[in-house]
């Protein structure tokens, strides 16, 4: 019988799967090509936009995304448009200065209480990407958290 990787044991068919050696082949690290979630010292990363890309060149990576929290997230020292406007600048120099890899600009935006996010739509409109996350208002009745 084949070998069951941790993330395949579910009990949905993995043994009868790897009894008759058809698990699939799961993605390795090798077959990444980039990052999508970087946290840079801008907000709670410990290391500069340039130290990131350098170890994700190391790792073979083709791209990372910076994708620093948005301003409401006051513990993680959360960027405004200001802010992600003056990063995008260090982002720009960052590539020029580093071969083999590309940076991107995002950010990981706060869905707030009422649905909206934190960030105007004219800066995000800047950006290479943008994730949304709820971080905070877990008590929510399910209806109003969906809605």
């Amino acid at each position: 019988m084949q070998w069951i990787p941790p993330e395949l044991r579910e009990n949905t068919g993995e043994i009868e799967a790897a009894a008759s050696d058809k698990l699939p082949k799961l993605i390795e690290f090798k077959d990444l090509k980039g990052d999508l979630q970087i946290h840079s010292n801008w907000t709670d990363g410990q290391n500069s936009i340039t130290e990131m890309a350098e170890q994700a060149k190391k790792a073979k990576l083709e791209y990372i995304v910076i994708s620093d929290h948005s301003k409401t997230l006051a513990m993680t020292g959360g960027l405004d448009e200001k802010g992600l406007l003056k990063q995008a600048k260090e982002i720009g120099e960052a590539n020029k200065q580093l071969d083999g890899i590309t940076i991107l600009q995002g950010v990981e935006l706060n869905i707030l209480k009422d649905g909206t996010v934190d960030i105007s739509r004219e800066v995000l409109k800047k950006l290479d990407m943008a994730s949304a996350a709820v971080h905070s208002y877990f008590d929510m009745p399910k209806e109003d958290m969906t809605k």
